[in-house]
């Protein structure tokens, strides 16, 4: 009977370790985040892992005829989406069911923090009423992600500033939404059709003595026509 016990004991004890290590691990990409210049690894330094099954575990279908799945997901709660759920990720593929092509969004390092459908309603509860809130810019995916190591430590992670791009898998077109020097502060909801609007800031320059320059402003941004236009505030 004794040793019944201690072998229970033991294989729990073996599970916990394993779901720590692998929380853990998940946890350390998402604090710590991708890292631009990593050494390379050599024979002595390599550890064999078994490799992680994103498309069994992750992978979706929208649209009807695309299958996507992340790379490395990590998920926590919050995020700008209609599930407010914050998805991380070190990039996104693309599967054409139609036709069986495959795209990787990204061809170099990026930190995703957050992505969902450009279609949805989701409803929030504010001081008792229960409110609708829409985005509706076609079969796009909405990717928010640091590819500018904007804090220069290194990294990119969620302690960089944010950019906004858009996948059109019609198109196999990946675009980046914002101007060149702006980036993402809010997202704005139930805008028409085929606009995405957003608050946005210019990073500030340190050489720079303008508070203008910092101040934030309204983007609005056509996905039909991919022309987006800045609109101060007072």
């Amino acid at each position: 009977m004794e040793k019944i016990k201690a072998f229970v004991i033991t294989v729990m004890v073996i599970i916990a370790v394993i779901l720590i290590y692998s929380l853990s691990k998940s946890w350390l990409y998402f604090e710590k985040g991708v890292e631009l210049n990593e050494e390379p690894q050599t024979t002595e330094t390599l550890v064999k892992e078994s490799p992680k099954d994103t498309l069994s575990e992750n992978s979706r279908v929208v649209w009807t005829q695309y299958l996507y799945y992340p790379t490395d997901l990590v998920r926590e709660a919050g995020g700008f989406g209609p599930e407010e759920v914050m998805n991380h990720a070190k990039n996104i593929t693309f599967v054409n069911l139609n036709n069986g092509k495959v795209k990787k969004l990204f061809d170099k390092k990026v930190y995703i923090l957050d992505y969902f459908s450009g279609e949805f309603t989701k409803k929030i509860k504010k001081n008792d009423e229960v409110i609708k809130e829409t985005l509706d810019i076609g079969n796009r995916m909405v990717i928010f992600a640091m590819k500018i190591d904007t804090n220069k430590d290194g990294f990119l992670n969620n302690k960089d500033l944010i950019q906004v791009f858009l996948y059109h898998p019609q198109d196999e077109k990946l675009d980046e939404v914002l101007p060149e020097g702006y980036f993402f502060e809010r997202l704005l909801l139930n805008t028409r059709k085929n606009l995405l609007v957003s608050i946005i800031k210019k990073q500030p320059d340190p050489k720079s003595k303008k508070e203008d320059e910092s101040k934030p402003a309204i983007y609005t941004y056509d996905v039909v026509t991919k022309k987006g236009t800045i609109i101060q505030g007072e």
